[in-house]
Parts: structure tokens; C-alpha cells; sequence
């Protein structure tokens, strides 16, 4: 009985030294900039004008990546046998995908059993970029 308690009690201290690593940095806030005079004395009608165009800055690049991407096959490697869990994750994404139109045609479900997913890892890694 005491060897439980003991090994729950190492358990426990590991547990909490693990979530205690593996815990973000704090930072420090950073200072806060004071602004200029000039600044604090424009007048309100052209703050919302310039707050409005930004957003139509910042989408103006993401619409230009997405126009240059023609997508071709698409392959969805489900590391483990047809009719398990990540074959049906792979369809449905495949479905949903077509369905939305971001791909043409269907997606291709390629099944790679063995090694915990080691296997279709290891082809994943050596295959050569689009």
C-alpha cells in the first residue's frame, strides 16, 4: 500500500513539474509609447476614414496569394488502414474540400498502415514539394 501511495506521489510531482516546464515564459509588458501632441489634437473625422482603409490594404495580399494557387491532384495520407478512423477523416475532409470548391474533382486517399503512422510519416517527409 505505501508503494502505491509513494509511486502516485512521484507521478504526481512529475505531472507537475512537466506542465510547469513546458509553461510559456512571462514577459514583461512593454512600455507604453506616449504619443505626440500632434496626434491627440487631430480631429476625429479622419480617424474612422483611416481605420477603414486598412482592412481593405491587408486583404488585398491574401486575395493575390489565393489567385496564383491552381491546385492539381490532392493526395490525403491516412496513416493507418482503410475504414479506421483516419481514412473516414481523410474522405470527409476530401468531400468537404470538393464540395466548397477549393479542389476540382476529388481528393485521392492514400492508406499507409505500420509503425504508428511512422511509415506514412516517413513517406511524407521524403516526398518532393509541390
Amino acid at each position: 500500500m505505501k508503494t502505491k501511495k509513494l509511486l502516485l506521489m512521484m507521478m504526481a510531482l512529475l505531472l507537475i513539474g512537466l506542465v510547469a516546464a513546458c509553461a510559456p515564459a512571462e514577459e514583461p509588458p512593454a512600455p507604453a509609447k506616449e504619443a505626440p501632441a500632434q496626434e491627440e489634437a487631430a480631429p476625429a473625422e479622419e480617424a474612422p476614414a483611416q481605420e477603414e482603409a486598412a482592412p481593405a490594404e491587408e486583404a488585398a495580399p491574401a486575395e493575390e496569394a489565393a489567385g496564383d494557387f491552381t491546385p492539381g491532384a490532392v493526395e490525403c495520407i491516412a496513416p493507418a488502414n482503410p475504414g479506421g478512423g483516419w481514412d473516414w477523416t481523410c474522405r470527409s475532409a476530401g468531400q468537404v474540400l470538393s464540395d466548397i470548391g477549393l479542389v476540382d474533382g476529388t481528393v485521392k486517399v492514400t492508406n499507409m498502415a505500420g509503425g504508428g503512422g511512422g511509415v506514412a510519416f516517413a513517406n511524407v517527409v521524403t516526398q518532393q514539394n509541390d
